[in-house]
């Protein structure tokens, strides 16, 4: 079993059609220098190679759009 808990910052970035999702750590810049923001779909990637029976991610992203109604990064 693996429990993964994150609370910090994210974004959200209108990528064509579609809005992707970033965890972004203590040591991510602001945009547009994304170089060490994680997207969600790296993250699912990985989980997805595990090897655990059961996995319970918690991810809680305090974004700007929260509040503002606008994609940005908080």
């Amino acid at each position: 079993n693996l429990l993964i808990y994150y609370a910090g910052h994210g974004s959200m970035v209108n990528v064509g059609e579609r809005d992707t999702g970033y965890w972004l750590p203590i040591n991510a810049d602001p945009p547009p220098n994304d170089a060490f923001w994680i997207s969600n779909e790296f993250v699912s990637n990985h989980l997805g190679r595990l090897q655990a029976k059961r996995v319970l991610v918690i991810a809680i992203h305090i974004t700007q759009a929260n509040y503002l109604g606008t994609n940005s990064h908080c």
